[in-house]
Formats: structure tokens, sequence, C-alpha cells
């Protein structure tokens, strides 16, 4: 009867020592995905973050623009106003 489990025993060693090894390798590469989501996660909220402040940049530019265009319309206006004082005065 040992010699028919002897067999065995050895196959059954021999099936738990792959299923150990692969049970590590498993693990590590779990450990690597986990690590790779994490650095994904990283910067996806970089993207996010960067992406919200072009947008801020993007509306300070259009306020400065708008800015300006007052400004040089309030410009002009003083120069023609200020031309219609000088022909008034004369």
């Amino acid at each position: 009867m040992f010699q028919s489990i002897l067999p065995l025993r050895v196959e059954l060693d021999a099936a738990q020592r792959k299923l150990e090894e692969a049970t590590n390798e498993l693990s590590r590469k779990r450990q690597a995905l986990q690590e790779i989501e994490d650095k994904i996660k990283a910067l996806n909220d970089k993207f996010e973050n960067e992406n919200f402040e072009k947008q801020k940049l993007l509306a300070e530019i259009d306020n400065c623009k708008k800015k300006t265009t007052r400004a040089l319309r309030l410009t002009s206006g003083l120069v023609s106003e200020r031309e219609s004082w000088m022909l008034s005065g004369e």
C-alpha cells in the first residue's frame, strides 16, 4: 500500500511547490499592478489639478483682454475729448 501512496505523495509535494510558486508570482504581480494603479491615480489627479489651473488662467487671460479693450476705448475716448476741448478753447 505504501508503494502506491509514495508516487502520489511525491506528485502532491510537487503540485504544492508549483502552487506556492504561482501564488508568490501572483502576489508579486498584484503588488506591481497596485503600484501602477497608484501611479495612474496620481497622474490623473495631477492632470485634473493642472487642467483646473489652465481653466483659471484662460479665464484670467480673457478678463485681461476685456480690461485692455475697455482701457483702449477709454483712452481713445479721452483723446477725442481732449481734441474737442482744445478746439473749444481756441
